[in-house]
């Protein structure tokens, strides 16, 4: 991930960065950071600032300072644009390999793994949930705390539970249930008594 900064006034970037050289025209090098960081020339052409990591590179050619800042993923150092790094590229742990922070994980510190934290109501069935019906309220089908389903309930993930009609329980909206003590010849097939 690369930002490009361009300044129309050379020597006021330039000094604000330790550039030792700043020239109008020609070619001068600015040697900012260490390493392999992609350099976009000035107008008027100029030569990248040498370095042996990610970094800040500067050029300088007829048109001004032009540079590249290089965003390392991986490095366990907070780059421009990063929400996190946990020292690798990998997605899955909760930075991704462009170290954005994931659903569900908390990132607090740079160079330090990230935390599975899953938020319960969010309607996002984490591998830990056996149910998200988009809230945290008992008695609905899906725990207060999203582990289990309620006797009486299927639940999908992300929209509310449903009783469950013929299980014997009546729950939910359910007026009678097939095998209930107020169930029996009297229930019909979705549970409702007959009117």
């Amino acid at each position: 991930m690369a930002r490009v900064f361009r300044a129309s006034c050379p020597l006021a970037l330039a000094s604000i960065l330790g550039l030792v050289a700043c020239a109008s025209s020609g070619p001068a090098t600015g040697p900012l950071g260490g390493g392999s960081g992609t350099t976009i020339p000035g107008a008027g052409g100029g030569t990248p600032g040498a370095g042996g990591g990610t970094g800040l590179v500067g050029t300088t050619g007829g048109g001004g300072v032009s540079l590249v800042v290089t965003a390392t993923c991986g490095n366990g150092v907070q780059d421009p644009g990063e929400l996190c790094d946990d020292l690798n590229t990998l997605a899955g742990d909760g930075c991704s390999a462009l170290c954005q922070i994931e659903a569900e994980w908390e990132c607090p510190v740079f160079g330090q793994p990230c935390a599975f934290k899953p938020v319960c109501g969010d309607g996002i069935l984490s591998s830990t949930e056996a149910c998200d019906d988009l809230n945290t309220l008992p008695g609905d089908g899906c725990a207060a705390d999203c582990l289990s389903v309620e006797p009486g309930y299927t639940c999908a993930v992300g929209e509310p539970c449903l009783a469950l009609c013929g299980d014997g329980l009546v729950t939910g909206e359910e007026e009678c249930d097939l095998g209930a003590e107020n169930g029996g010849a009297d229930c019909t097939n979705d549970c409702r008594l007959p009117t």
